[in-house]
Parts: structure tokens; C-alpha cells; sequence
């Protein structure tokens, strides 16, 4: 399901916590972002949800130099926390949202409409 038209708000958003951070190849490559899923760990709190990887790694990538996290960054935004995790080939992996009810509503909605199949 498409990041954009899923989360609307939570991505305009998003985009603008991006460009505080100069992050402009992660601001470029939004439109195309795909969300795979979203954290089981329970917690009323956790918004977290997970990207599919914008292009497939190749053989060697993917056997010599493997899949690894690359790097953890933190989005200071103003309204709960959102951080962001990248894999060692600085493709967006994780959006970690924490004490955000607003994006919770949202994945709820839909994450059910998928469970429908809407």
C-alpha cells in the first residue's frame, strides 16, 4: 500500500520532518514508498511501520556483502517521536512513530481495509 495515499497527513508531515533534516534522496524517493507492514509489539503507544525496499539488491549484494542496519536517525518532530532506520544500502526500512494516536487511527483503518480486501 502506497505511504502517500495511505497516511496523507502523517506524510505531509513526514516529508517536511525529511527536509529539516536535509535528507532530500529520502524526500525524492517518498512517492514510490510502500508500506509492508507494521510492528506487532503490542505496545498502545507504538506506530511503527515498515518499508518495502525501493529496488531489489543484487547477487552480490545480497551474498558477499549481505543485509545489515545502516543507520538510526531521529526526526525531532514536535508531536511524539519519529525516527527513522536505514539498511546499510541507504534504502528506508523502518518509520518508528511513538505516542502518535493520530497515526495509530490511521494504520488501523488501513490495515483493516486490506484485511477486507478493499
Amino acid at each position: 500500500m502506497n505511504f502517500k495515499e495511505s497516511l496523507p497527513e502523517f506524510y505531509q508531515e513526514f516529508q517536511e520532518l525529511l527536509r529539516k533534516q536535509n535528507l532530500l534522496e529520502t524526500i525524492e524517493q517518498l512517492p514510490q514508498m510502500e508500506i509492508s507492514g507494521r510492528c506487532d509489539c503490542g505496545d498502545s503507544f507504538c506506530s511503527t511501520f515498515y518499508i518495502k525496499p525501493l529496488r531489489q539488491l543484487n547477487i552480490v549484494e545480497q551474498n558477499i556483502i549481505g543485509l545489515h542496519h545502516g543507520r538510526t536517525i531521529d526526526l525531532h518532530s514536535e508531536k511524539g517521536m519519529v525516527i527513522i532506520d536505514f539498511d546499510n544500502f541507504e534504502q528506508l526500512t523502518t518509520i518508528e512513530v511513538l505516542f502518535r494516536p493520530d497515526v495509530e487511527e490511521a494504520l488501523e483503518k488501513v490495515f483493516k481495509k486490506t484485511e477486507k480486501g478493499s
